[in-house]
């Protein structure tokens, strides 16, 4: 008896059942945001189980488009709840930009707030259950890899005020690189840059920081701490 053969069978059913439940779901959400010539190649396939709201216009996608580019909340990684909720909200004047394919994993949540822009890359994958919440302008390159429970913020969500009345904490800019890694549980908060080709720790908390190209990225603070060639799923 092969149980390991047996069990991807199990998974792989389960997957052909998601997308066929998933359809209805997926030709309104691609009817409904995108235009009439964009949709009917159903680019985006979103599980049935995924709360999304957006704008027509809030989501654009590359000139190339392909049946099932973009995969939204199928999969998960069974380290994490199977039952993670599933979220997708572009706010109205906010723009999510894909450059290309694009996996995300069920349990995740992008949420764009009001006049923000996000930038996706092609390639770019989320195994599960991480956070992207953009308030201002979020870039992530091309080939990065998000493990599960990374979080991405470029703002501190609420507003503080000096004693003069003055806002002493802005919104600043997220930029990540071509070819990133990102181990569980990172955590990447405004006005950090990542550059390309390099491998963030597990559990790391990212602030503030200059870092360099092909290097694991590591430590509390955290540092470019070995120099990497590249790596590979």
């Amino acid at each position: 008896m092969n149980i390991k053969k047996d069990i991807h069978n199990v998974i792989r059913k389960r997957e052909a059942w998601s997308l066929i439940f998933s359809l209805p779901n997926t030709i309104w959400f691609n009817l409904r945001y995108l235009s009439f010539s964009q949709a009917i190649k159903l680019p985006i396939w979103v599980h049935y189980s995924c709360r999304y709201k957006a704008y027509r216009g809030g989501i654009v996608l590359s000139d190339k488009i392909n049946t099932a580019m973009i995969r939204y909340g199928f999969s998960v990684d069974y380290a994490k709840n199977y039952n993670d909720n599933t979220y997708f909200y572009i706010r109205k004047g906010a723009v999510c930009k894909f450059e290309g394919n694009a996996h995300i994993g069920r349990g995740s949540k992008i949420i764009v707030q009001k006049n923000a822009v996000l930038e996706i890359g092609d390639d770019f994958s989320i195994s599960a259950s991480s956070t992207i919440k953009c308030y201002k302008h979020i870039v992530i390159g091309k080939g990065v890899l998000f493990a599960w429970d990374c979080l991405l913020m470029d703002s501190d969500g609420h507003q503080i005020y000096g004693i003069d009345n003055k806002l002493i904490n802005h919104d600043k800019e997220i930029a990540i690189g071509n070819n990133v890694w990102l181990g569980c549980g990172v955590t990447i908060l405004k006005g950090v840059t990542i550059p390309n080709d390099c491998v963030v720790g597990a559990k790391t908390t990212i602030t503030r920081g200059t870092f360099e190209s092909n290097t694991i990225i590591v430590g509390n603070p955290p540092k470019s701490k070995k120099d990497i060639k590249n790596w590979v799923i």
